[in-house]
């Protein structure tokens, strides 16, 4: 059984005898059940159960996908349903690099398969940080 609390609610997970997840929403100020259903695989881990049913609620959006910083195709995440090629799971890259004494972050998403491009032309990157990406 886990446990999530958010904007007053209380969102928990737990399963049934048949081994099924299922999960409880209650408002924390009077304990009264706002929901309670059963979850899939599309649903992922709690926390993204939770930020899907409040988005629900809300009428807004859901997250727009990722893309690939340096081709632009559509990535995935861990726990998402891979959209396409098996290339497309995300790399997220966060560096600091440090140019004329300036130091500047790098957050950047790129699909598996240009990550490793990139890292192929530019051995340097291993070299400098010692270890097999």
């Amino acid at each position: 059984m886990r446990r999530l609390l958010s904007h007053g609610l209380a969102f928990t997970e737990f399963l049934d005898p048949a081994g099924e997840r299922w999960v409880e929403v209650l408002r924390e100020a009077d304990n009264s059940i706002r929901s309670y259903r059963q979850m899939d695989d599309r649903d992922g881990e709690l926390a993204e159960f939770v930020e899907h049913w409040i988005r629900y609620r809300l009428g807004a959006d859901p997250p727009p996908a990722e893309r690939c910083a340096a081709c632009s195709c559509d990535v995935w995440t861990e726990g998402q349903d891979p959209p396409g090629r098996t290339g497309d799971e995300a790399v997220e890259i966060n560096a600091t690099v440090e140019i004329a004494g300036v130091i500047r972050f790098v957050g950047t998403i790129l699909c598996r398969d240009c990550g490793e491009r990139i890292l192929a032309e530019n051995d340097w990157i291993t070299d400098l940080i010692g270890e097999d990406l």
